[in-house]
């Protein structure tokens, strides 16, 4: 396994949720669930990926904008979108997760190794109750430090504000900062902020051509065996 980056110097780890820590979507279990909510959560997707290009400075600017271009899709009122939105559909996402995902092998040893070796372990996802989701996986949190939401920061992935800001908190410059996620053009801005980047494989980057990209695609099982914690040696 050749790897392009120089991880010699990572400090910390910042983990994407979705499609990261477990596999697959949530979208059949959605559907199943609830027709009603799925056909909302059609719409929110649509306003989300109009939007994730755009820096909009702050939480407040950022979800004024979404509910305004969600009530326009749905017909429904931007006040009851919002009570949907966080007070339904983010808990109702937390809880399909927790019922039918299952996390990704050695998931929880791989975090502890990075703990044990001295670099701090956080979370960045687009969408919020990133704590609640990991804990429905069963995934152990006692060494996971910060958990933070795009939305809450003002943008969504890849805005590269995102991680600068990411790395500013933690107070680390950002080559000292990896971002392990699932997708390339949501996770991958971390590039563009001067981070390293692990992307695990899927379908996502079936096509992308490994020598043609600056960070790396390696499957969960190379990403456990970088940080020797591959399941033949516990």
């Amino acid at each position: 396994m050749t790897i392009k980056q120089d991880l010699s110097n990572i400090k910390a780890v910042v983990f994407d949720v979705d499609g990261t820590l477990y596999s697959g979507g949530i979208a059949f279990w959605i559907i199943v669930g609830d027709i009603f909510k799925s056909l909302l959560s059609f719409n929110e997707r649509k306003v989300r990926n109009e939007m994730k290009t755009e820096d909009y400075g702050s939480a407040e600017t950022f979800y004024k904008e979404f509910f305004r271009r969600l009530a326009k899709k749905t017909g429904k009122s931007e006040n009851y979108l919002e009570t949907w939105y966080k007070g339904v559909y983010m808990p109702y996402m937390a809880n399909i997760i927790a019922k039918h995902k299952k996390p990704r092998e050695n998931a929880s040893k791989l975090i502890n190794s990075f703990h044990s070796r001295g670099i701090g372990v956080h979370i960045f996802s687009d969408y919020s109750m990133g704590k609640e989701k990991i804990e429905g996986l069963g995934i152990d949190t006692t060494h996971i430090g910060k958990y933070y939401c795009a939305e809450d920061m003002g943008a969504l992935k890849p805005v590269t504000r995102l991680f600068k800001d990411i790395c500013a908190d933690l107070k680390l410059h950002p080559n000292e900062v990896l971002m392990i996620g699932d997708t390339p053009g949501s996770d991958g801005g971390a590039v563009s902020a001067g981070m390293p980047f692990v992307c695990i494989e899927s379908k996502k980057t079936k096509k992308i051509d490994k020598n043609s990209v600056s960070y790396d695609i390696l499957s969960w099982e190379e990403v456990c065996a970088l940080f020797d914690i591959l399941p033949a040696s516990i």
